[in-house]
């Protein structure tokens, strides 16, 4: 599998955590695999809502995400309506470890 740039929708195992790939990001700041992960801190930018929000996503399925705002209320989200996705309070180095084998795909399909 290319981990650089799956199809969107695959779901994977990312450090014990489940994942959806949403897109090759390219912002200004730099370029790379997007995945959305459970249970790590995020800001979201929206087709709906072009400013950050700052959360959590909560679940993934292949299809959409459901991410928990600040404002403690859990949205369900397109993947297709996701405009930008920034995950931060995890260093690049700690979301993909090959060499301990921790990214196993779980499924591109629906879930």
């Amino acid at each position: 599998m290319d981990y650089e740039n799956p199809p969107t929708g695959t779901l994977t195992m990312i450090k014990g955590r489940k994942a959806v790939y949403l897109y090759y990001a390219s912002y200004a700041g730099g370029s790379g695999p997007l995945w959305a992960i459970e249970g790590i801190d995020a800001q979201i930018t929206t087709q709906n809502n072009c400013s950050y929000t700052k959360g959590v996503c909560e679940k993934v399925f292949s299809d959409r995400i459901i991410f928990r705002g600040e404002n403690g209320i859990s949205e369900e989200i397109p993947i297709s309506a996701i405009q930008r996705y920034d995950q931060f309070y995890m260093p690049c180095e700690l979301r993909f470890n090959f060499d301990n084998k921790d990214i196993a795909v779980v499924s591109n399909e629906s879930s």
